[in-house]
């Protein structure tokens, strides 16, 4: 009987190709021969050195596989050499309306009352650098109390300028949806201006927060109050959050919620990630968007009966009431086909990314207040899938220490961490106040079943454990525990700016406190 390794190389070189990373390893064990042929195959070291940079493959083009391998070697030795390509001075920006989109810029020219984009550039995957104008409709006269954003999802060719408009009893909101390319009217939008009503009125000391997502966007935005029955905590209710998620091709609010600590992110196109406090744990949901219809409440516990998976983190001690939380991805998931539709470019991030979640207590006990934990969201959807069909949530040591890193956030020593796919850039602070040295870390983290050694996290209560893979960082050897890989590291060359990372570029926003800003645009 004919065994496998009597097919022919190229029948055996097709059947490889067409498996998974960790399958083509255990072939590369079988036998010599296979080992040879995936040697010498440039098509299978393509899709390896492909995974390994969390790349995947783009549309057929005039590029062949061996242009291709070229240019993904050329781009990992920029990185990890920290010689970009070209830098960029982006000035004049709007500080308070702007957006990064991880290969876009936008934000809008008050003089001239327009949108501006800029396309960021890439020699290695192809990408022009373009700038251009679109015109959408802001207000004449901003009111004091109306808010404006900007968000956008270039592979969508979508433009969202959300605002925000504060009432006695509530706030409102529109959504106004338009092209990217061209400011006209989304095509794929029902209706070009969404409209709905949050519960609360909300808080005009704080910008409301706007994310796109496949189908959806969401809009979170801090109330001025909560009702008396939702009030756990004397005050203003500073740590709640009003959530509201709409499907932006139908209209169709799917999600209109009101809870302390309240922030989420996309994990796919239709997957949405949800955190909220309570008052044993701080507690994250996984949603199936495409399951959820006007789930409305003034409390997040209704979402423990519409989730494909609750994930709790360790009980808060006693002294510790509750946790201001922020999670975040980037670049947020697009429509993967029609990104490809749009472009030629070589490779393109892949879908698994690293979910940043921070979590600020507010105990005044030392080392129990700033926490930064990462987790992908391969391992979320993978947690989710395998529920079946119980709905019980997982406490903290069933599913964090092996799949989470861990980082105590000391801001004495880090500035402006930055997440992008599975990679996540630090900034380092040394040095005294008359001599400071600022270096800028690049990390790719292996967060999937991270193997030991961990490191005890120390006097931090939240998560002291012994069990739980921890970030050192002032001493950036300690990343190497973790198994994460190192990329890049370079000099920061200004004073205190705020660090953005996209997938051909890093972003200095270099006056982070001021009404104008200046970008410097460091591309790959």
């Amino acid at each position: 009987m004919p065994q496998f390794a009597d097919l022919p190389d190229e029948l055996v070189e097709r059947i490889m190709l067409l498996t998974n990373i960790r399958t083509l390893g255990r072939v590369a064990q079988v036998s010599k021969g296979f080992k040879t042929l995936m040697d010498q195959s440039l098509a299978i070291r393509y899709k390896m050195e492909l995974d390994s940079d969390r790349m995947v493959d783009g549309p057929p083009s005039g590029l062949d596989t061996s242009t291709r391998l070229t240019r993904l070697q050329e781009r990992r030795a920029a990185w990890k050499t920290f010689q970009p390509t070209k830098r960029i001075i982006v000035p004049h920006v709007n500080h308070w309306m702007y957006a990064f989109c991880d290969t876009h810029i936008i934000w809008r020219d008050e003089d001239a009352d327009m949108v501006r984009v800029f396309q960021i550039p890439s020699s290695f995957r192809g990408m022009e650098q373009r700038s251009w104008s679109v015109s959408v409709p802001f207000e004449d006269s901003p009111d004091e109390d109306v808010f404006e954003m900007l968000e956008a999802d270039p592979g969508q060719d979508l433009l969202a300028l959300v605002k925000v408009i504060g009432n006695p009893d509530n706030s409102t909101a529109e959504v106004i949806l338009r092209r990217l390319s061209n400011g006209e009217n989304h095509p794929e939008s029902h209706n070009p201006i969404l409209h709905f009503t949050f519960q609360c009125p909300h808080n005009d000391d704080v910008t409301p927060t706007v994310r796109i997502g496949g189908n959806y966007i969401y809009v979170c935005a801090i109330p001025r109050e909560l009702p008396p029955h939702r009030q756990r905590f004397e005050g203003d209710g500073y740590f709640a959050k009003m959530l509201v998620v709409m499907n932006w091709k139908t209209g169709e609010v799917c999600l209109d919620i009101v809870g302390e600590g309240v922030s989420c992110a996309f994990l796919d196109e239709h997957t949405l990630l949800v955190g909220h406090d309570g008052p044993q744990s701080y507690v994250l949901s996984v949603l199936d968007l495409r399951k959820c219809h006007e789930i409305t409440s003034d409390g997040p516990e209704i979402l423990s009966g519409h989730s494909l998976r609750q994930l709790r983190f360790p009980d808060k001690p006693n002294d510790c009431d509750s946790y201001t939380a922020g999670i975040s991805v980037v670049p947020s998931p697009t429509v993967t086909s029609r990104v490809r539709t749009n472009s030629d470019a070589p490779f393109y991030i892949s879908q698994d990314r690293a979910i940043r979640i921070s979590l600020v207590s507010d105990s005044d006990r030392e080392g129990l207040g700033d926490i930064v934990v990462f987790i992908s969201s391969t391992v979320l959807r993978d947690l989710s899938n395998c529920a079946g069909n119980t709905t019980r949530p997982l406490d903290w040591d069933e599913w964090g220490p092996q799949n989470c890193i861990v980082s105590p956030g000391d801001m004495a020593i880090i500035r402006g961490g930055a997440v992008h796919g599975s990679s996540v850039a630090i900034q380092k602070i040394s040095g005294q106040e008359d001599g400071l040295k600022r270096e800028l870390f690049v990390y790719r983290l292996e967060t999937k079943n991270a193997p030991g050694p961990f490191v005890n996290i120390g006097h931090n209560h939240l998560f002291a454990s012994s069990r739980i893979s921890s970030l050192d960082l002032s001493n950036p050897q300690s990343w190497a525990l973790t198994h994460s890989t190192s990329l890049s590291c370079g000099p920061v060359m200004h004073s205190e700016p705020q660090v953005w990372m996209g997938t051909d570029c890093i972003i200095f926003d270099k006056h982070p406190y001021s009404p104008v800003t200046e970008l410097e645009v460091v591309c790959f």
